[in-house]
């Protein structure tokens, strides 16, 4: 009897040892870079990380499409990439100095893990949100277009020997500038990992650390948009309201098509107990995008608190239609509904 105890143990950890294992999956990605003669090594290093994340997400989207959960949503590949950046975890693991002849570069390591547990669940929620689907994609878009555009300017200053100085020195300035959005771009993305949606819980988990890293992509790229309307939104959570207002004003200065800064200033708005204000912002924003569930679900919470009563309900239903879950619950328990 208590060698078969034994041996039931030994597979009851085995199996638990495999299921483990197969909950995640690990894909890891090194760049090794080359400081060029126009860039400081902080710009190799920030372009060697952004190039490892890059091709680790490349990889692991690769082996998404294949996951039944992500195959059954007949997805296009830049969505499949979009939805790995969003529910991944992405980390640098290494980052070392290197000589290569006389040369000095940046060798980097980077590591993005796949949780295939309750990946069905995670995935109809991602696709679900459409704000931050929206957002992921032209990240996706945005870095891939400045890394490409760093190649090509490294390729021209090494062809480049004798040339003209002027263009040696127009190319170096374009260098850095796009060094400095690719930075931009990871402490942006440092705040979108603190933005949290479970059940009725939406916001930052840490509105001060999101503001913090906004704010770092708004020093180093003042005419980016994203930002300044994502900053806004974590000071709405910690009820800033005017400096809120001040931020998303920004966003749609520099962008005025931007369609969830005006979600955000109607979400402050409401907070605010402007509702008239929120209602018309609500109502720009689906104009630019009649099919935005978010923006039907505040243009119904503005409605109904306006009237008192329970006018209202027909943008709630849409919204629900559209998969928004917050408002099929604010139907169903009759509340006034938040955002």
């Amino acid at each position: 009897m208590g060698s078969a105890r034994l041996v039931a143990a030994c597979l009851v950890l085995a199996t638990a040892a495999l299921h483990a294992h197969a909950q995640e999956r690990v894909f890891r990605k090194e760049v090794r870079q080359i400081v060029g003669s126009a860039q400081s090594q902080d710009d190799a290093r920030t372009a060697a990380i952004a190039k490892a994340k890059r091709d680790a997400l490349e990889e692991s989207g690769t082996w998404l499409e294949t996951v039944s959960e992500v195959k059954n949503m007949k997805l296009v590949r830049d969505d499949i990439i979009s939805l790995t950046s969003g529910i991944t975890r992405t980390r640098v693991l290494e980052e070392e100095p290197f000589l290569e002849g006389r040369a000095v570069g940046i060798r980097v390591v980077a590591e993005v893990a796949v949780d295939s547990s309750g990946l069905a669940e995670r995935v109809r929620q991602f696709m679900a949100d459409r704000e931050r689907l929206t957002q992921k994609r032209e990240d996706t878009a945005r870095e891939r277009e400045l890394l490409d555009r760093l190649a090509e300017l490294e390729s021209k200053m090494a062809a480049q020997k004798n040339g003209d100085a002027e263009q040696a020195k127009a190319l170096r300035a374009e260098v850095q500038d796009n060094s400095r959005r690719l930075a931009a771009q990871e402490a942006y993305k440092k705040g979108e990992a603190l933005w949290m949606e479970t059940g009725a819980s939406v916001g930052f988990s840490d509105p001060r650390a999101a503001i913090a890293a906004y704010t770092e992509a708004i020093r180093l790229d003042p005419s980016w948009a994203a930002p300044y309307n994502r900053r806004g939104r974590a000071y709405t959570d910690l009820h800033e309201y005017d400096i809120a207002l001040t931020d998303i004003n920004r966003a749609l200065e520099l962008n005025p098509k931007a369609k969830f800064a005006y979600v955000s200033r109607a979400k402050n708005y409401i907070d605010m107990g402007q509702y008239p204000r929120a209602l018309d912002d609500a109502e720009k924003a689906l104009q630019l995008d009649p099919n935005l569930p978010n923006a039907y679900f505040l243009r119904g919470v503005a409605k109904r608190r306006m009237s008192r009563g329970v006018n209202g309900n027909d943008d709630l239903r849409k919204a629900c239609d559209l998969g928004f879950e917050r408002a099929c619950a604010v139907l169903t328990q009759g509340g006034r509904g938040r955002r």
